[in-house]
């Protein structure tokens, strides 16, 4: 009975699936309504890339900027710990590599702060000259430069 029953169901289903397909009309014309409108005007697209232009050179040169701040303090690091394994008296020697490596995790920690600073900066001024355009959303968020 219940197999019965089971077996109904699954044929009505079938048959109420397939029914709007059977009963489809295939239509070849081409729609009369007009395309969507209401877009960003040739003006405010214009807006919108200057405005990327300007974020996306702001933020290469504060990775480059980042970049040779992090080198120099490598290139200082390098220096004091050579001068460091110079000295013989192995209390002053030990104190000058604490110091060295001090300096450097400060340097390191400074321009990283800075670099996110600026970098936060950059795209709070993309987001407010990209309001000024009066584009309804740009689609652009912070998302893969927060790596660095």
């Amino acid at each position: 009975m219940i197999t019965k029953f089971i077996s109904v169901s699954v044929l009505v289903l079938f048959a109420l699936t397939a029914l709007p397909v059977a009963f489809a009309e295939e239509t070849t014309s081409t729609p009369t309504s007009t395309p969507r409108t209401g877009g960003p005007t040739t003006d405010q697209l214009a807006c919108v890339r200057t405005a990327v232009e300007k974020r996306e050179t702001a933020l290469i040169a504060t990775l480059e900027s980042f970049y040779n701040a992090v080198k120099a303090a490598f290139e200082t690091r390098k220096t004091d710990l050579l001068a460091a394994w110079s000295i013989t008296d192995g209390k002053e020697r030990r104190k000058a590599r604490i110091e060295a490596w001090r300096k450097f995790t400060k340097a390191y920690k400074d321009t990283r702060k800075s670099h996110n600073n600026t970098r936060k900066e950059i795209w709070k001024t993309f987001g407010q000259e990209a309001k000024t355009c009066r584009v309804p959303a740009t689609g652009e968020s912070i998302g893969l430069d927060t790596a660095l």
